[in-house]
């Protein structure tokens, strides 16, 4: 059984909610994901074609949708859950990568402070990845995929989403300021549950996340 096989058979049953027709949809080669809540009430969707996260792999992605899932389940108080889980698709002779992924589409001064995250989307993105792990890693079978994983990350994917400045001078900073190298990954920390370690990264719009 690969891994993706396992972490829905785990997540379906262990978690006693068989009933919850989560599924996986395999990606690969270069592939975008959206943010389902910002991108679904988005007027403007048609304009950026819905695209958060740009990640490339050469080999098989499974991408397993939480929001649905997480609201299925009975309520959990204070728990926070992210908008994706991933993990290879297929199992790879030395690599076993898992990760955590949450997209935002927002005003570039919102992701360190705003009315609605005082400490900023960034870190609210965080706490959602952590209550996510920390609830998963729970199950016993969860925590011991998690903890055999050689890669475990937290993927912040963000798409900046100012509006184009009028002004020829500041224009022409802006375009530089969203070229690829100028928002290229970054990996900003390390977050722990227990003893299982994560690398928080932050991913720009349009880079591509290597998986």
């Amino acid at each position: 059984m690969t891994l993706v096989e396992q972490l829905l058979q785990l997540l379906s049953e262990s978690l006693g909610t068989p009933e919850s027709g989560i599924r996986a949809d395999v990606r690969s080669g270069l592939f975008s994901l959206l943010d389902p809540y910002a991108c679904g009430q988005c007027p403007e969707g048609s304009r950026c074609d819905n695209a958060t996260l740009n990640v490339e792999s050469a080999n098989g992605v499974a991408v397993i949708g939480l929001s649905d899932w997480f609201k299925s389940l009975p309520p959990v108080q204070g728990l926070k859950n992210c908008d994706y889980l991933m993990c290879d698709s297929e199992e790879q002779p030395a690599s076993r990568k898992v990760a955590l992924c949450d997209l935002t589409c927002s005003r570039e001064k919102y992701l360190s402070e705003s009315a609605k995250y005082p400490g900023g989307k960034r870190e609210y993105v965080v706490t959602q990845m952590l209550s996510t792990a920390d609830f998963l890693s729970g199950n016993e079978m969860l925590r011991q995929q998690l903890q055999t994983a050689t890669s475990r990350r937290f993927i912040f994917g963000v798409r900046i989403s100012d509006p184009e400045p009028t002004d020829p001078a500041a224009k022409s900073m802006h375009a530089f300021m969203r070229t690829p190298s100028s928002t290229s990954l970054l990996t900003t920390s390390l977050q722990k549950i227990s003893d299982i370690r994560f690398d928080f990264v932050e991913v720009r719009y349009p880079h591509r996340l290597a998986w």
